[in-house]
């Protein structure tokens, strides 16, 4: 089998969680417009990342530090006290090295600048395929 095949079969499951409107759907429009990738949900609260992250067990988070109403860094405790483990990409504005020290100590994958990586955050999520 093909691997483009084994990808629509099995594609990457994304879930994005972004308080900015504009932003969740250029990251949504970009992921999608990839083969072998799927965003299977999107949040812009605490409460309601957490509930959709444990829900649907997506492979990877894109996730902000700041939600409104919440925090990432709260998400990401939650998610991972669960006993989740799936890869979590921070993309923020937050870059200051006591965020990344806090995420890294939880378990992320990658804490991007949301100003100036984001083009790194997405090849580091599509090299995952």
């Amino acid at each position: 089998m093909a691997p483009n095949e084994l990808q629509v079969k099995n594609p990457l499951r994304v879930v994005i969680v972004e308080d900015s409107e504009l932003i969740c759907t250029q990251l949504r429009q970009e992921i999608e417009s990839r083969g072998g990738i799927r965003v299977i949900g999107t949040a812009s609260s605490e409460s309601t990342a957490v509930d959709l992250i444990l829900g649907c067990f997506p492979d990877v988070v894109l996730l902000d530090v700041n939600l409104q109403p919440g925090s990432g860094i709260k998400v990401l405790r939650k998610v991972r006290k669960a006993g989740h483990t799936c890869r979590i990409f921070m993309l923020t504005n937050e870059v200051t090295p006591a965020y990344r020290a806090i995420c890294g100590a939880l378990g992320i994958s990658g804490y991007f600048d949301k100003s100036f990586e984001m083009e790194r955050c997405l090849s580091s999520l599509y090299a995952l395929l």
